[in-house]
């Protein structure tokens, strides 16, 4: 039977070098494949806020020009044709059954125009386009009072106003779109809206006294109508670099809270100013 040779202290010293060696080496090229890898996530992760950026650009231009076609084209056409009907019911005399006819169409036509003129509003709201996002918000409260009789109070703090050009209309209809969920899915009829900063971060908090819900089965629910709204927004925030917070339960309400950078980007400045629609009256 051959013999252990036991190894020397010379020899097990250059055993644990070549050992720290090596798990040296393994060290470094695991630091720089993590390394690579999180370069590349962050390399991903902006071109998505860059295409986030440009879609939202995108959408609210389109948002304009079809609010300028509403306003600019039907609207006209319409005040033409109840013009038109006015001139057609005091032509000479008609008889009963026809001045009943003018009557209608022309109160067919006044609802074309008031329906028309709301989406064009909605679409391109112009308080939010001149004045900023606490005006639009603070309409948003009255309009949401006065329509649908849900009792909204907003507390924007100083300087609340996004720098970005894109936010005012993200950060709006999100907020809107919670208010309609709370007050279609939550049953809230009050809420309250809190606008303000954290740094260089935008805040926005949406809270209202409605049924709340289970989270775990409003995910399960995700693309269907119920849940569809809450985490479109959840999404949209995210792809700009923001994240939403979600907060509710079963009898105590919903309580979303929006943080994202306020920062500006060079192709957000690049916002087309396409024709708009006329200040009227409401955003």
């Amino acid at each position: 039977m051959q013999a252990y040779a036991k190894p020397t202290y010379e020899e097990l010293q250059q055993r644990l070098k070549a050992a720290e060696a090596e798990l040296h080496h393994l060290n470094r090229t695991l630091e720089r494949g993590v390394s690579e890898r999180t370069a590349d996530a962050e390399r991903r992760a902006k071109q998505l806020q860059k295409l986030a950026r440009k879609l939202s650009n995108t959408e609210e231009r389109e948002r304009r020009q079809i609010a300028a076609i509403l306003h600019d084209d039907l609207l006209q056409l319409l005040a033409a044709l109840r013009y038109r009907l006015k001139m057609l019911a005091s032509a000479g005399p008609l008889s009963e059954p026809q001045e009943n006819h003018i009557q209608v169409l022309g109160q067919q036509i006044d609802d074309c125009i008031e329906k028309a003129r709301g989406l064009s509003h909605e679409l391109s709201p112009p308080t939010l386009r001149h004045n900023g996002l606490v005006a639009a918000l603070k309409w948003l409260v009255q309009d949401m009072k006065e329509k649908h009789g849900q009792t909204v109070v907003l507390d924007a703090k100083p300087n609340a106003d996004p720098q970005s050009p894109i936010l005012p209309y993200v950060l709006y209809r999100s907020v809107r779109e919670l208010l309609f969920n709370s007050r279609k899915h939550s049953g809230g009829k009050t809420a309250r809206i809190a606008v303000g900063r954290d740094g260089d971060h935008l805040l926005i908090r949406v809270a209202d006294d409605g049924n709340g819900g289970d989270l775990s089965k409003l995910r399960e629910k995700r693309g269907k109508p119920v849940g569809l709204g809450l985490f479109a927004i959840q999404e949209r925030i995210h792809f700009l670099g923001g994240e939403v917070d979600i907060d509710t339960a079963p009898g105590r309400g919903f309580r979303v809270t929006i943080r994202i950078p306020d920062e500006i980007p060079e192709e957000e400045t690049a916002l087309a100013e396409n024709p708009v629609p006329a200040d009227e009256p409401g955003p």
